[in-house]
C-alpha cells in the first residue's frame, strides 16, 4: 500500500509541477542583454535514482549532481551559442539482495 500511495504522490508532484512550468512559459520574457560572450553557468540538481536488472529493486535510491558550464561564443541575437559544459554525478541504489556483488564473474 505504500509503494501505491508513494507513486500516487509522485503522480501528483509530477502532474502539478508541469502545470506550473506551462503557466510560466506562457508569460515568460527573455533577456539575454545582461549576458556577454564568456560568461559561466553554474548548476545543481538532485533527485531519485533506480536500476533496472533481473533483481528486485528498491526504490529507496537517491542521486546529486553538479554542473559547471563556460560559454565560448555569443551574440545576442544569433541563432548559436557554443558552451563547454562539464558535469558531475552521485547517485546511490538499494536493492533487496543483502550480499554486495562486485565485478563481473558476480553478476
Amino acid at each position: 500500500m505504500t509503494a501505491y500511495l508513494r507513486s500516487l504522490w509522485l503522480a501528483t508532484l509530477l502532474l502539478a509541477t508541469a502545470t506550473l512550468a506551462a503557466q510560466n512559459s506562457e508569460t515568460t520574457t527573455y533577456n539575454n542583454d545582461g549576458l556577454q560572450q564568456g560568461y559561466w553557468t553554474l548548476g545543481f540538481n538532485g533527485g531519485w535514482s533506480y536500476q533496472s536488472s533481473d533483481v528486485r529493486t528498491n526504490y529507496d535510491g537517491w542521486g546529486l549532481g553538479l554542473t559547471l558550464g563556460k560559454n565560448l561564443y555569443y551574440r545576442p541575437g544569433s541563432l548559436l551559442t557554443v558552451d563547454l559544459r562539464g558535469r558531475l554525478l552521485y547517485a546511490r541504489q538499494f536493492g533487496y539482495d543483502a550480499r554486495r556483488s562486485t565485478g563481473i564473474l558476480e553478476n
